[in-house]
């Protein structure tokens, strides 16, 4: 009595390929829950909708410069996936980079950092990070949930007045 879908990517992220194509597991948890009539938990390893998911600071840190060593390094899709926290690469499975770290009051500079360098392209020193992520931790706190990217950039531009003056 085992998962296949764990299973299977179990092996993959030891790097032993199960010969299964994974890239649409949506498609695959669609028709479990149907036929189930149970939804997929959350957590549910690989299947599940937060499963690359970072709120830990600390996690979300360490994904920010797992990914900054890959593009130091030169790595692109055809090389070792090697990232903290993450066993395997997210689009193996279907999913984006952009759904990785999620923003809410449990996160940190990492999080909120990460965000800014994808969606404006600025790499915030240290104390700006610092800085700004308290904001960002206020507004959560404030709204009571997690803050969508666009949203933490528009504070981001708000803030620091990018847009009323350039």
């Amino acid at each position: 009595n085992v998962d296949l879908v764990t299973l299977a990517l179990n092996l993959y992220t030891q790097g032993i390929h199960p010969k299964i194509d994974f890239s649409d597991i949506n498609s695959v948890i669609d028709i479990v829950e149907k036929s189930n009539k149970i939804p997929v938990h959350p957590r549910q390893p690989y299947g599940g909708q937060l499963v690359v998911c970072a709120f830990s600071g600390s996690h979300q840190d360490a994904i920010k410069k797992g990914f900054q060593a890959r593009k130091e390094r030169g790595d692109d899709a055809e090389s070792p996936w090697q990232m903290p926290y993450l066993p395997l690469d997210p689009q193996d499975i279907g999913r984006t980079y952009e759904a990785i770290i999620r923003v809410n009051s449990q996160s940190g500079k990492g999080g909120v950092a990460w965000i800014i360098l994808n969606t404006l392209e600025l790499d915030l020193p240290r104390g700006l990070q610092i800085a700004f992520s308290k904001i960002v931790q206020k507004e959560t706190d404030h709204l009571g949930r997690e803050l969508l990217p666009g949203e933490i950039k528009n504070i981001f531009l708000e803030t620091y007045h990018l847009e009323k003056n350039p």
